[in-house]
């Protein structure tokens, strides 16, 4: 975490603080292990690698729609695939 929150990345190179929602989510996912994580409409990846950190899985994996957040969430670690479901 960073001083006022955790900080992400977004697809479009914008930067922001994760609202209470997802630190909420983090929370939860902090008292599990899982083993594999899918996220579906992961974006750039960034919360779903947060996730799997969390929950200490070992393996995380995306569904996006966009090619560009797909290219993104496979640089920040995501087994990510293009989608539309």
């Amino acid at each position: 975490m960073t001083k006022g929150g955790i900080h992400w990345l977004g697809v479009h190179g914008k930067t922001g603080i994760l609202d209470t929602r997802l630190k909420k989510v983090l929370k939860i996912f902090s008292g599990y292990n899982f083993d594999r994580i899918l996220d579906v409409g992961c974006g750039d990846g960034y919360f779903a690698k947060l996730l799997g950190e969390v929950s200490e899985a070992k393996e995380v994996y995306g569904i996006e729609i966009s090619s560009e957040g797909v290219e993104l969430a496979v640089k920040n670690g995501v087994k990510a695939f293009q989608r539309d479901l």
